[in-house]
C-alpha cells in the first residue's frame, strides 16, 4: 500500500462507503481444508465461534443453525462443479454467501430463493464458460451448453420477480394525484352556458336578425283583455270559434 498517495474526494467517499457497510455486517467466511481425496474439512473463519454461527443464521434470515447449516450445504453443492474428487473451492464459496448476504433474506421462504438464484447465476455462468471451451468441430457441444445457459438465464428475472412479489405482500401503497383545475376557464365556462337570467342579460338582447323572432318585450307587457263582460247586466261573451260565434251561458256570480 502507498503511504504517500493522497485519496482524491469521490476516492474517499468511496472507502467512507465501504466501510459503512463493513460495519453493518458482512457475510460469514469458511475455511476449507482438504483431509484426503473427497474429504474436505471446513471451519469458521472468525474467532469466536458464536458470533460466526450468529453472522450464518444472519445471512440465511433464520434464528435455527440447522437451518443456516442445510441451506449452506446447498450453496456449497451449487458452486462445487469440477467433480467430486476436487475440493470445493473456498474463495468461490465465500463470494456465494456474499451474494446471498446481499439479497439479505427475511426467513426461510426468501433463504430459498436466494440460493436458487446463487445456484442458477452459477450455473448459466458455468455453461457458457464450457460452451467457448468447444472448438470448431464440437458446436454440437456448443449450442447444447448455450441452449442451456440461455434458459438458465431466463430463470433469475423470474426468481428476482418471486422475491420482490412476497416480499411487497403485506405493503400498502396510497397513490396521491394532484389535479390543477383552472378556475378562469370554468367561470366562463358557465358564464357562456347559464340561462339569461342569471348572466344579466335582458330578454330584448334576442338578436333582431332573426326574421322570426317575436317581440318578447311586447308580449310581456301586452295588456290582457278582461274575460268577463263589462256589460253590468252579466250579459254574455263572444268568443270566436271554428263554427262561429255562439252564445255562452250565463255566468253565474257568487
Amino acid at each position: 500500500m502507498n503511504t504517500k498517495y493522497k485519496p482524491t474526494g469521490g476516492e474517499a467517499q468511496m472507502v467512507e462507503r465501504v466501510a459503512c457497510r463493513q460495519n453493518n455486517g458482512r457475510a460469514p467466511r469458511l475455511v476449507i481444508e482438504q483431509t484426503k481425496p473427497g474429504v474436505v474439512r471446513t471451519s469458521a473463519d472468525h474467532p469466536n465461534h458464536e458470533v460466526w454461527q450468529a453472522a450464518m443464521c444472519d445471512t440465511f434470515g433464520t434464528s435455527d443453525f440447522l437451518m443456516a447449516n442445510e441451506m449452506l450445504s446447498q450453496v456449497m453443492n451449487a458452486v462445487h462443479h469440477k467433480g467430486a474428487s476436487a475440493p470445493v473451492n473456498q474463495a468461490e464459496l465465500n463470494a456465494a454467501l456474499a451474494m446471498i448476504h446481499g439479497i439479505a433474506p427475511r426467513d426461510a421462504t426468501e433463504a430459498m430463493l436466494a440460493v436458487q438464484m446463487v445456484a442458477a447465476h452459477h450455473a448459466a455462468l458455468e455453461c457458457l464458460r464450457r460452451s467457448m471451451e468447444m472448438g470448431p468441430s464440437q458446436i454440437d457441444f456448443f449450442q447444447k451448453f448455450s441452449n442451456t445457459a440461455t434458459k438458465v438465464l431466463r430463470i433469475f428475472p423470474s426468481q428476482m420477480e418471486a422475491l420482490k412479489r412476497y416480499r411487497s405482500k403485506g405493503e400498502q401503497r396510497v397513490v396521491v394525484q394532484h389535479q390543477h383545475v383552472n378556475v378562469k376557464a370554468e367561470q366562463a365556462a358557465v358564464q357562456v352556458n347559464a340561462p339569461a337570467s342569471i348572466r344579466g342579460e335582458g330578454i330584448n338582447s334576442i338578436s333582431e336578425d332573426q326574421p322570426h323572432a317575436p317581440d318578447l318585450a311586447a308580449l310581456a307587457y301586452a295588456p290582457m283583455p278582461p274575460m268577463w263582460s263589462q256589460n253590468p247586466e252579466g250579459g254574455a261573451v263572444q268568443v270566436a270559434v271554428c263554427g262561429g260565434p255562439e252564445a255562452l251561458p250565463d255566468a253565474r256570480r257568487g
